[in-house]
């Protein structure tokens, strides 16, 4: 798993990861911040619509299916900002991330606080 820079050809580049977790299921949930963009982010859409293109330091979540073969969501938050996801956890349905933001904006719907001093919590419906 590794980010991809698609102006030299998809050349691989790289993430950090800084927190994971799993679920009753099995399913594995991984966060940390790219260095370059994660694969089809500009097909991702949150709240209704697309992200603003890369612009350093995408905080991400990943889930990847109980045996590890499948990628049932991978995700960033940074929405044309800069951040790190350090914090992941995942029970009945629901996963919550926590993330640090260095440059918004930060993609939150519904947020338990309008705005952080550089940092954001964010949670939505696991992956089924």
């Amino acid at each position: 798993m590794i980010s991809r820079i698609d102006s030299k050809g998809d050349k691989g580049n790289t993430i950090k990861p800084y927190a994971i977790t799993a679920d009753e299921s099995g399913r594995v949930y991984a966060g940390g911040v790219s260095a370059y963009q994660i694969a089809d982010r500009s097909r991702i859409t949150l709240g209704g619509r697309r992200l603003a293109p890369y612009a350093g330091g995408d905080a991400w979540v990943l889930v990847l299916s109980a045996d590890l073969k499948r990628r049932t969501s991978w995700v960033v938050f940074t929405d044309g900002g800069s951040g790190a996801v350090r914090g992941v956890a995942a029970s009945s349905g629901v996963a919550a991330v926590v993330a640090k933001v260095d440059k918004g904006p930060f993609h939150r719907t519904r947020a338990v606080q309008s705005d952080a001093g550089g940092g954001y919590l964010a949670a939505w419906p696991g992956s089924s």
